[in-house]
């Protein structure tokens, strides 16, 4: 059961979702996730060009894996943002 809590947790499961699928409580999932340094890590793609970014959580989530990327999708959706002018 603690490994499948921990595979659970990597692949970005809730506290709570993982109480349901192990049939524990969510105190003792989150005690065991607390004791074991078991974070949850987010898969996001490039919206530019769809290279997988890790997202850590407590961080801000990032779009774009660089500023070339960044760069090129907001050239490229210029006009579908609204900037408040008209």
């Amino acid at each position: 059961m603690k490994d499948k809590i921990r595979d659970l947790r990597r692949a970005g499961f809730t506290l709570s979702a993982i109480a349901k699928l192990t049939d524990s409580s969510i105190s003792a999932v989150k005690s065991y996730c607390s004791r074991n340094n078991i974070r949850s890590v987010l898969y996001q793609e490039c919206l530019c060009c769809g290279k997988p970014l890790v997202q850590m959580p407590g961080r801000k989530r990032t779009k774009y894996c660089c500023r070339k990327c960044k760069d090129d999708w907001w050239n490229h959706h210029r006009k579908e943002m609204k900037h408040g002018r008209d």
